[in-house]
């Protein structure tokens, strides 16, 4: 029995799936090593106003980046043909092209009346090199969903380290020589534009010419993408990207900054494990509820061994943020330490969350997911224009937006583990010791 074990472990380690998987995941993980390892380079060269700026840009840029993709980015693994792929490629390249030439266009018009981001100086300027970030980051993504449709995982392993070389070389190289945020979109522009060439040695989407007529056909067979997923992605965009907005409108571009790089640090986890957990998890967790096994037990003690094994570093970071953001990013980045500090708890709550994730399909109410969604946005834009409004401190803005996230992932997982029949009670008193207490503490020795 145990000899059978074995050897179906050693055929799933050398299965050619495996292999493949391990490639590409490998090669991510390592690209963000390297970028994680340059933080306290970065950290040095570029002030806290200079990172808030180009976040303020990227989330800008984010958002239009839904909208130029129609929703059909995923589209291209799809067609059997590779014809209908190539299209598919083609018209996200003139989406990005013409729609967003005419986006540019209007923004620069209105910009005495209206402006998309706050800044100082040359927004227009900044605008531009959105575009260009814009531009190249959308041709690099089809050239790597290219790549992936035709299995070539030993260049998509390449892809990120490219990615991640060149980012970090040119925007410290320009970041030294004084270009400022200029400089540090230039070297994500120029990393895009890095693994994009590498990329066009495997393959290239674009070498076989379609007629309009063709690439109409295409469109409308696959139309469904743009009408449904283009809106989810809008949704789980504009989550993501409007409190960064926010931030800069009622704190500041250096208040932003400090909280970009808080959250950059305290997300290491789901930047590096909670993708293949969840993964793993969804796998389980639908296999033992298509087989009326306990799926409620299961994911709680997930939560509690998650929230039980990070709580001591948490409470660390709660108490020394400040001190330890100092010495590893440098003394500008104090600040940082402290909204690192207010904001760990809920970010353990979104690691759990996303360790998590899509819990509601596995019991078959995938439109949970959704309200759960809006439930979200709402709750993040309402709590900081309030307190922007009222002109509270960013720090006790902050410690608020830090309940919420831990309210709303708690309502999220409770009443999952509610519709499960798990005892609801036992999920509530752990979640009030291990979340709730000590945020109550943390208030009270910073009153």
């Amino acid at each position: 029995m145990k000899l059978n074990i074995k050897f179906r472990k050693h055929n799933f380690l050398k299965s050619e799936f495996t292999q493949n998987i391990l490639t590409m995941i490998s090669g991510v993980f390592l690209g963000q090593v390297i970028i994680m390892l340059s933080t306290p380079i970065i950290s040095r060269i570029f002030l806290p106003e200079t990172i808030g700026e180009y976040d303020l840009i990227i989330s800008s840029g984010a958002i239009i980046i839904v909208i130029l993709g129609l929703g059909l980015m995923t589209a291209i693994m799809i067609p059997k043909e590779d014809d209908e792929s190539n299209a598919i490629c083609y018209i996200l390249k003139y989406s990005c092209m013409f729609i967003g030439l005419i986006i540019f266009v209007l923004l620069c018009l209105i910009s005495p009346w209206f402006t998309l981001f706050s800044v100082k100086n040359g927004y227009i300027l900044k605008l531009f090199f959105m575009f260009l970030y814009i531009f190249s980051y959308m041709l690099s993504q089809i050239y790597y969903a290219a790549a992936n449709r035709k299995g070539l995982y030993r260049a998509l392993f390449l892809n990120s380290l490219t990615y991640s070389i060149f980012n970090v070389l040119f925007s410290c190289l320009l970041g030294f020589l004084g270009f400022g945020v200029y400089g540090y979109i230039s070297g994500t522009i120029l990393g895009n534009i890095a693994r994009m060439i590498q990329i066009r040695f495997s393959v290239n989407p674009f070498a076989k010419k379609y007629d309009l007529n063709y690439m109409k056909e295409v469109f409308t067979k696959y139309r469904h993408f743009t009408k449904y997923q283009m809106p989810a992605n809008l949704l789980n965009s504009i989550t993501v990207q409007v409190p960064l907005q926010l931030i800069a409108f009622y704190f500041g571009g250096t208040a932003l900054g400090h909280f970009s790089m808080a959250n950059k640090i305290i997300n290491l986890p789901n930047t590096f494990i909670a993708t293949p957990v969840n993964r793993v998890y969804y796998q389980t967790a639908t296999k033992m509820y298509n087989d009326n096994q306990d799926v409620g037990t299961f994911s709680f003690k997930m939560i509690q061994k998650n929230i039980q094994l990070a709580i001591i570093p948490v409470i660390l970071l709660m108490l020394f943020g400040e001190e330890l953001f100092s010495f590893f990013l440098g003394s500008n980045w104090h600040t940082a330490g402290i909204f690192a500090s207010t904001l760990v708890l809920s970010s353990l709550m979104q690691f759990c969350g996303s360790c998590l994730s899509n819990n509601y399909m596995i019991i078959r109410k995938p439109q949970l997911n959704l309200y759960l969604s809006l439930l979200s946005l709402v709750l993040n834009i309402s709590i900081i224009v309030t307190c922007g409004i009222i002109g509270l401190p960013i720090e006790k803005m902050l410690f608020i937006y830090s309940l919420g996230i831990c309210l709303k992932v708690s309502i999220d997982l409770g009443y999952f583990l509610y519709l499960t029949k798990f005892p609801i009670k036992k999920f509530l008193v752990f979640d009030c010791i291990f979340i709730f207490v000590p945020l109550l503490l943390y208030l009270i020795l910073h009153a």
